[in-house]
């Protein structure tokens, strides 16, 4: 797998014939690979897992160890996130499909959807108090050690 991404993103600082079409074809490349590579891990896990967390990660690990450098995917990733609420388009559209579900079970969605709000708000005040308190905890050991 690495030598195929290693030929796919070439040598870092070296100018490439064809221009930009065959940089954005390179960097497409290189996002499909993961993609792919992705669904045959989600048909190999005994578990179900979703390609798309798989594609992530790998895309994650393959940045922190420099097997891919964030210019070599920049201008397709750019791309992607100037056209990413178009993208959410077809999934909001086939919500028309399910109106009355959504109808019939409307008043435990909304129960879902406020209860979960206020666990989301709660979870995120505790992280942030508990990542200030272990700042100021790191912090007063520096402290300490400066003296």
């Amino acid at each position: 797998m690495f030598r195929v991404l290693r030929a796919l993103l070439g040598e870092p600082g070296r100018a490439k014939k064809g221009g930009a079409s065959v940089k954005i074809i390179r960097q497409l490349a290189i996002l499909f690979a993961l993609c792919f590579v992705s669904l045959c891990i989600e048909k190999i896990l005994p578990i179900p897992f979703p390609a798309s967390v798989i594609a992530m990660i790998l895309l994650l690990v393959l940045l922190f160890t420099k097997v891919i450098r964030p210019a070599q995917i920049q201008e397709t990733s750019d791309f992607l996130m100037v056209i990413l609420q178009m993208l959410f388009i077809p999934a909001a559209a086939s919500i028309m499909n399910y109106v009355g579900v959504i109808r019939d079970n409307f008043v435990p969605l909304v129960v879902v959807c406020v209860v979960s709000l206020f666990v989301t708000f709660a979870a995120t005040a505790y992280a942030v108090q508990l990542t200030m308190h272990l700042m100021a905890k790191r912090q007063g050991k520096g402290e300490k050690r400066d003296a």
